[in-house]
């Protein structure tokens, strides 16, 4: 009997005819990271794979149809879902000649939202500045303003979004966040409050009416919280946008693509910078070598002793700082760790008492951070030194020099770090130094530190 694959709905399909069910199961499984420590692998009651394929009805997640067809060739598709026949095939014309808010949208954006719309699921990988808000309203616009979900990771992305949607929509934009339900026609939600409890009844209504879901930054996606939501959407027209949609080292970038679909567009950093959209990052790697820890040292230790404690290295950070503030960049420093930054602070007050600097993390007012932020970004401020606050999505365009000081391994940190520098720099040219270093002090930081220098050569970023 052939192998066929019906579509049966936005978020199922299943599997039928003369196939192994076993050998679909090991294309629609992975185990995450840490699985040998988890209690039920330990204890010999799981194997450790969490499984997409339910061999009770030999079901899977929609978006996974194009891993399983990499593996039969000849199998056949019957798509079952209803098309809300919202698009014609072509970028309205209106996209073409009519500005959004007070832009207009680029050939390669344009591309995006023709490739999405014909694919009707998927992921985009779109690079930091790449436009992804303006690529997001155009395919708002080009299906004729549908039910609409935008998800996004955080309470800061919501009123971003929400900003910026309605200036290029001309629209109210409704929002799911800060414990309240608030939709409208387009609505920005975070998980947390999608995913209450307390809104059971009106998530299960919103979730059987929206035709459009956008999953912003959805390396986030595979996480527990959001894949409990999105895969439970039943939009026809669901995507994915980030700068690094697959680059989770967990296995868990499969769950992605089961509530989404595959990679369908790939608009890398150096082909941004070629068309100056953003600035040319410079890469300078420097040295730690002082003082050698034991090799068998626990990494949180290591990095307590080697990264956050670590005075060679400051004296080292704060060098760099007084280089870059002799030339007039803004410099930008970030750490994970509190402590790290205040340690940084004190050494920066000792070393260069004529530099103004200022440290900001999570418990820094909004009102504060705005007032910095805006003084930074007029040069006013040159030196600020940063806990994750500025994580993802954060626009800080001034930044002439960004300093990586917090080290790690993750892909995803490392691009999202690199792109608070990456933004355009207007009036001045448009590059960008980008300043990380290479931990020799213990085997662990040293390994991670060659991680990093390889997404940034994976990347196309120049050495210095």
């Amino acid at each position: 009997m052939p192998i066929t694959i019906r579509i049966v709905n936005n978020v199922r399909a299943v599997m039928e005819g003369d196939f192994k069910p076993g050998a679909v199961d090991k294309l629609l499984r992975f185990r995450p990271e840490g699985f040998q420590w988890m209690r039920a692998f330990t204890q010999g009651a799981w194997d450790g794979y969490i499984r997409l394929f339910n061999s009770n009805g030999n079901s899977f997640p929609a978006g996974c149809v194009s891993i399983i067809q990499g593996k039969y060739k000849s199998l056949k598709v019957i798509d079952e879902r209803v098309d809300p026949e919202l698009w014609d095939g072509k970028v309205p014309k209106t996209l073409l000649d009519t500005k959004l808010g007070h832009i207009t949208l680029r050939p390669d954006q344009r591309h995006v939202i023709r490739v999405a719309l014909q694919a009707t699921r998927g992921v985009l990988k779109v690079a930091t500045s790449g436009g992804k808000t303006e690529i997001t309203a155009g395919l708002v616009l080009a299906l004729g303003v549908p039910k609409t979900l935008i998800v996004v990771p955080n309470r800061k992305l919501v009123s971003q979004t929400i900003k910026r949607l309605e200036m290029r929509l001309g629209v109210r934009v409704g929002h799911i966040s800060h414990g309240k339900w608030e939709p409208e026609q387009v609505t920005v939600a975070i998980p947390k409050t999608l995913g209450s409890a307390k809104f059971r009844q009106q998530r299960a209504k919103l979730f059987g009416s929206v035709v459009l879901m956008i999953i912003d930054e959805c390396h986030h996606n595979p996480a527990k919280e959001w894949i409990s939501l999105t895969s439970k959407c039943k939009a026809y027209y669901r995507f994915g946008l980030s700068g690094t949609p697959l680059d989770r080292n967990d296995g868990t970038t499969l769950r992605l693509i089961g509530t989404t679909g595959p990679l369908l567009v790939d608009v890398r950093a150096e082909t941004l910078v070629e068309q100056g959209i953003i600035a040319k990052p410079y890469v300078e790697i420097v040295e730690v070598d002082k003082p050698m820890l034991p090799g068998n040292l626990p990494y949180q230790d290591a990095y307590k002793l080697g990264i956050v404690k670590n005075i060679n290295f400051h004296k080292v950070v704060v060098k760099l700082i007084k280089r870059e503030y002799a030339a007039g960049h803004i410099t930008l420093v970030l750490v994970t760790h509190i402590a790290h930054g205040e340690y940084l602070s004190k050494h920066l007050k000792v070393m260069a008492p004529l530099i103004p600097h200022e440290f900001v993390w999570s418990k820094t007012k909004e009102e504060a951070l705005d007032i910095l932020v805006s003084k930074f970004d007029r040069g006013e401020l040159r030196v600020l030194i940063a806990s994750p606050i500025f994580g993802e999505g954060a626009d800080i365009p001034a930044v002439d020099t960004l300093i990586i000081a917090d080290a790690g391994k993750s892909i995803i940190k490392v691009i999202q770090k690199a792109g608070r520098a990456l933004r355009a720099k207007h009036g001045k040219e448009n590059k960008c130094r980008i300043i990380d270093f290479a931990h020799l002090t213990h085997p662990m930081l040293a390994g991670h530190s060659a991680e990093r220098i390889k997404v940034y050569e994976r990347e196309g970023f120049t050495f210095v």
